[in-house]
C-alpha cells in the first residue's frame, strides 16, 4: 500500500511504500482516518507535518495530518506516529445558515425535495457558493459532484436552524443509507463531494 504525502499547496512531495504500520480506516458514511507509523528520521519528520496530506491511487478516501508524535522504542530507535483524518472533516464547525443575512445565525433553511439535492444545497450554500455576505465561508477548491443524481430518488421536507453542516450531513446520510466521500482529483486539484448509494449485498 503505497501512501502519496501532498504538501499545504497540493503538491507531491513523497511516497511512503515502507511503514512498520499503516492504518487506513475509511467509513461509508463518516469521518475516516489514517495513521502511519515509521522509524523516525530527519526525512520522515520533513514529509509528515501537520496539515500535509495523504491519499491512495487505489482508493479515495483523502486525509490530512491533524498529530504528529515520536514515540521512544529502547530496542529499536524512535519511531514517528503520523495521524490524519478524512478531509471531510473540513466540513466540521461550519453552521448552516439561511440565505437572507449573515448576522442570523438562526435564519432556517428550509427545503423540499430530494436528500440528494438537499445535501448538495447545504455544500453550495456554505461551502461552494455562499451569499456575498458570507463570502468567507467559501473553499476555493472545493465542486459538487451530481453526475450519479438519478440513483438518488428519496425526498425530505425540512426545516434547518443553526445545525453543524457535517453533523447534519452525516446524520441526513445514514438515516437514508447514503454514503459520501471528499475525494481529491489530482488532476484538477479540485476537492469533490459526491454521494454514494448503500449496496444491498444480502443472497
Amino acid at each position: 500500500m503505497e501512501l502519496y504525502i501532498l504538501n499545504n499547496d497540493y503538491e507531491q512531495i513523497a511516497v511512503i511504500d515502507e511503514a512498520e504500520s499503516k492504518l487506513w480506516n475509511k467509513k461509508f458514511n463518516d469521518v475516516g482516518e489514517c495513521e502511519i507509523y515509521v522509524p523516525c528520521s530527519d526525512e520522515m519528520l520533513s514529509i509528515l507535518q501537520k496539515g500535509y496530506y495523504v491519499y491512495r491511487y487505489d482508493d479515495d478516501m483523502f486525509c490530512q495530518i491533524e498529530k504528529v508524535k515520536i514515540e521512544t522504542d529502547v530496542e529499536n530507535g524512535d519511531y514517528l506516529i503520523a495521524t490524519a483524518t478524512d478531509i471531510c472533516k473540513i466540513l466540521s464547525g461550519r453552521i448552516v445558515r439561511g440565505q437572507t443575512d449573515a448576522s442570523l445565525v438562526t435564519s432556517p433553511v428550509v427545503f423540499s425535495g430530494t436528500v440528494a439535492n438537499f445535501i448538495k444545497k447545504l455544500i453550495t450554500d456554505n461551502v461552494i457558493n455562499p451569499p456575498s455576505n458570507q463570502a468567507e465561508r467559501k473553499i476555493a477548491n472545493f465542486i459538487f459532484d451530481d453526475s450519479n443524481f438519478s440513483e438518488f430518488s428519496e425526498t425530505i421536507e425540512t426545516s434547518v436552524v443553526a445545525k453543524d453542516l457535517l453533523q447534519l450531513i452525516i446524520s441526513t446520510c445514514k438515516s437514508y443509507n447514503y454514503g459520501f466521500r471528499v475525494s481529491y482529483n489530482t488532476n484538477t486539484q479540485k476537492l469533490v463531494f459526491r454521494l454514494y448509494k448503500g449496496k444491498n449485498k444480502a443472497s
